[in-house]
């Protein structure tokens, strides 16, 4: 017969997805940066999720110089990104998502996440409304659910953690599981972005 262990579905928003893990050793404009779209697109990857970019105002202070910071894109990272975007998949371009970011702040000052091409991901709560600290302007293209920070229905995203106790769950129930290798909480637009990327790998694996 089996366990009811071994009958268990796999989840997540796209569970039948692998997973291409790319190392950045560089920072912002970096080559290493740029050669991460390059090697992903010419490597196989259909959707590329980017939980990073440009650093974000304190969220909660409006007064924050940061908050108008404008950061271009730069330009060896410009041209990998639309190099996946226009070469990826056999020539039917990679789908490139971005986390919008985290300061309450316009998206559109943020030369990556702004970018005309690629999907800009905003978080929203348990309530179908925008997380307080999520960015918002024209550039974003969607939001998918995360936390709220402020207490709501649910902590954030259950999600795989570093195993053991070097995670965000050092092995506490309230927080995940026993073991540590799961997590309830994660949140911010870094979690939103890998969110939408599953639902776009369903649709290109649909169609």
């Amino acid at each position: 017969q089996g366990s009811a262990a071994s009958k268990r579905l796999p989840s997540g928003v796209a569970p039948e997805a692998k997973l291409m893990p790319i190392r950045l050793v560089g920072g912002l404009g970096s080559q290493d940066e740029a050669d991460a779209f390059a090697w992903a697109a010419e490597n196989g990857a259909d959707v590329i999720s980017c939980s990073w970019g440009p650093t974000d105002g304190k969220w909660f202070d409006p007064t924050d110089a940061k908050h108008r910071a404008n950061v271009a894109l730069p330009d060896n990272t410009r041209l990998a990104i639309e190099h996946a975007l226009t070469n990826g998949r056999g020539g039917k371009g990679c789908v490139v998502l971005f986390a919008a970011g985290n300061g309450n702040e316009s998206v559109d000052l943020d030369g990556y996440a702004s970018h005309q091409n690629v999907i800009a991901v905003a978080a929203c709560n348990d309530r179908g409304k925008k997380s307080p600290y999520s960015d918002f302007g024209n550039a974003i293209w969607c939001a998918f659910p995360s936390n709220n920070f402020f207490p709501s229905l649910t902590k954030g995203i259950w999600t795989m953690d570093n195993t053991g106790n070097t995670g965000y769950n050092p092995g506490d129930l309230a927080k995940g599981d026993a073991a540590g290798n799961y997590t309830n909480s994660f949140g911010g637009t870094s979690s939103a972005c890998p969110g939408a990327a599953g639902v776009a790998a369903l649709v290109i694996a649909r169609n």
